[in-house]
């Protein structure tokens, strides 16, 4: 079978796997995840409506609910209006971009904001740039176009506060 890009946003979008993937359930997943966040949002930071929406279906897939911002100055203004379970930064954005809002949401100064984890989104990186990452106070980082199931763990990750090296998968 020939693996074409429509198929693979649709797998993306829809969560669809082969049976012989060796993925867990979807019921697992939801399951794990849904035992971490509870009824907590995420946010999704990006100025890519494509992104945002396969990381928005991608989370609705899993039951959960999400807000959406489109740059820095609407991700700092939503923190400080909702809860979040997780916030999904992309790096580069227009007016602020996710190094500037994640810096901004840091120094507010309040523990809610310092320990909110906050995973860097990227199409490019090298390893001077993941060092820098984790000083402006990221939590997490994932390449895209990433696997759902890399999402999956790295929220998990993160909201379960788990301490382990900090590299992009």
């Amino acid at each position: 079978m020939h693996y074409t890009l429509r198929r693979a946003m649709f797998d993306i979008v829809t969560l669809d796997l082969p049976e012989d993937s060796g993925v867990e359930s979807q019921v697992e997943k939801t399951a794990s995840i849904k035992g971490v966040l509870g009824n907590q949002k995420v946010l999704i930071v990006d100025d890519n409506n494509i992104n945002l929406l396969v990381a928005g279906k991608t989370l609705e897939n899993w039951g959960f609910d999400y807000v959406l911002a489109h740059n820095g100055v609407e991700a700092v203004a939503k923190v400080q209006e909702e809860d979040f379970a997780a916030v999904l930064m992309d790096l580069h954005m227009p007016k602020v971009d996710g190094y500037a809002a994640t810096s901004a949401i840091r120094s507010i100064g309040n523990e809610k904001f310092l320990s909110l984890p906050i995973i860097a989104l990227s199409g490019s990186v090298d390893l001077f740039q993941v060092e820098n990452l984790k000083a402006i106070g990221f939590s997490e980082f994932l390449v895209k176009p990433y696997k759902p199931q890399d999402l999956r763990d790295k929220i998990l990750k993160v909201v379960a506060g788990e301490k382990e090296e900090f590299l992009p998968l």
